[in-house]
């Protein structure tokens, strides 16, 4: 692919967009050219609307395709105002400048005007303008008219802002508009309830720019959102766009789902809802990148082409490679029936990658920042048996034998079911909140009923650490392996730990030798013996 170059608008201001084959050599010169950022929305390099800028990009690319307008002859575009010091009145007063978003304020240095600044909100100094800047609300200017009164000058008109839509949404109405790139735009006032069961929805994402939710289309997603918003007696708009600029012939492909047969084969052979949710979400994505393709059609050179694609232009982890890997073989061979001799696929090389592991005094403080009973008693219970947050939160009532101080996981990972240890401690917590929650099925239940939000214990455990001060990137399994490996440094024997972390090959279980620090602590480094 030949560099282009191409002129566009980015945040109100004019930008030059370089796209190009991904090559480090060239990106890192890209890096050097000044005030150049990487764009998500645009998935470009975009640097300023300068000569200077553009030159620096004709040394890096000789070859490189001009639009029709050259950038060289091109002026930057420059605002109206244009803060200096200058505006610095000589007498009493302040002068107000607006600049988009912002308010730049001239006033002498006097004691009085500098203490009166200094408490307004989000304030600061600009020694560059000499001036200083606040974020332009309407707030903010009474408070400057009722100190300065008389001596207040607004010298330009603030920007004038149109009502936000979401504010024009009544509540319980959702407004839903088809579009001409075959996607849905849902607007509707923020309630938990309803953004809960907006994230259910495949490939969903927020519009910035636009305010409102965006999923692709189909006919199976249209009839999902229209039936849960009737069933909550919601006004339903629904409009749909026309594009103008295409013929009408022009074909746009639709969201594709994933076959029947495909779902059904990963119930019959009972795989997790999680493994579930992975593999179709793999598949409905690897299918729509195809989506002009029919499924019979599509040969082993165009899996090999997509995998490409997200190693080079999407730099996915080498684990949502071989997820995707797994989803593709899975139609293929279970579904379909094939054999293996019909394609090749290539696996990615296994990251031989340690975990992060949280020291007893780490856990010690996590534990002591929840205050919660609740709460506390998840965040103990994880650590103290080693169980994913999966095993966690299926725990039933039932299935805590206080008597042989035991814990029953049922079908975890792998649909294997084993037992775990039951501390002492734990026990005593887990009796003070059952006489507070009476939970009835679920040892871990929701407000409502029904299985404790995984989310939720996320979020507690997050709170824990920052307010802790835990710098290390942990998360919710960084107990699972902080527990194995605290018992290894105790001196439990490795094959006890296999069994009460369920794993089936003790070569998984070997990792935790790579990180204890049993036996390392009577080995000095060479460097301690030198006499410096």
């Amino acid at each position: 692919m030949q560099p282009q170059l191409t002129v566009i608008q980015h945040h109100g201001e004019k930008r030059i967009k370089i796209t190009f084959t991904f090559n480090r050599d060239l990106i890192d010169q890209v890096k050097r050219v000044e005030d150049v950022r990487w764009s998500r929305t645009h998935n470009a390099w975009l640097i300023p609307y300068k000569k200077e800028a553009y030159e620096k990009l004709l040394l890096i690319f000789p070859t490189l395709l001009v639009p029709e307008k050259k950038v060289s002859q091109v002026v930057p575009v420059t605002n109206e105002f244009t803060p200096s010091k200058s505006f610095i009145p000589k007498d009493d007063s302040c002068h107000v400048w607006h600049q988009g978003k912002r308010m730049f304020i001239y006033v002498r240095k006097k004691e009085e005007y500098i203490a009166f600044l200094k408490v307004l909100p989000y304030v600061l100094f600009s020694k560059q303008h000499c001036a200083w800047i606040l974020p332009y609300h309407v707030k903010n200017t009474q408070l400057l008219q009722s100190f300065f009164r008389d001596k207040l000058i607004i010298q330009n008109s603030p920007p004038v802002s149109e009502p936000k839509k979401h504010l024009l949404i009544k509540h319980h109405e959702i407004r839903i508009m088809k579009t001409a790139g075959s996607e849905l735009h849902l607007q509707l006032r923020y309630t938990k309830e309803h953004v809960q069961f907006m994230h259910t929805l495949p490939y969903l994402r927020w519009h910035k720019k636009k305010e409102c939710w965006v999923v692709p289309y189909s006919a199976s997603i249209l009839k999902e959102i229209q039936d849960h918003f009737k069933i909550h007696h919601f006004n339903i708009v629904y409009e749909q766009e026309e594009d103008i600029l295409k013929p009408k012939v022009a074909f746009t492909p639709k969201f594709r789902e994933c076959p029947t047969a495909y779902r059904e084969k990963l119930v019959i052979k009972r795989y997790s809802a999680s493994t579930m949710k992975t593999y179709l979400n793999c598949f409905k994505e690897f299918i729509n990148h195809y989506a002009t393709i029919e499924l019979s059609d599509i040969t082993e050179e165009h899996i090999k082409q997509y995998l490409l694609y997200l190693v080079e232009e999407r730099k996915v982890s080498s684990s949502y490679q071989n997820q995707m890997v797994n989803a593709i073989k899975f139609y293929y061979e279970q579904v379909l029936g094939k054999e293996r001799k019909f394609y090749y696929i290539d696996r990615p090389f296994k990251e031989q990658k340690l975990p992060t592991v949280l020291n007893i005094d780490e856990v010690k403080k996590i534990i002591l920042q929840i205050e919660n009973t609740k709460h506390r008693c998840l965040i103990l219970m994880l650590y103290s048996a080693g169980l994913r947050i999966s095993e966690l939160i299926d725990l039933k009532v039932a299935d805590i034998d206080s008597k042989r101080m035991l814990i029953h996981v049922k079908s975890a990972k792998g649909q294997k079911d084993r037992m775990t240890l039951l501390s002492e401690k734990v026990l005593l917590y887990l009796r003070k909140y059952f006489l507070m929650y009476r939970p009835k099925e679920y040892l871990f239940e929701g407000q409502e009923g029904g299985r404790y939000s995984t989310r939720s214990v996320q979020n507690i455990f997050q709170k824990a650490c920052e307010k802790a001060g835990i710098k290390k990137k942990a998360s919710l399994h960084t107990l699972r392996h902080s527990f194995a490996t605290h018992l290894l440094e105790n001196g439990t024997d490795l094959r006890y730990i296999q069994v009460l972390l369920g794993h089936s090959s003790s070569k998984t279980t070997e990792i935790y030798t790579h990180i204890t620090r049993k036996g390392m602590e009577n080995i000095k480094s060479p460097l301690d013996h030198l006499d410096l």
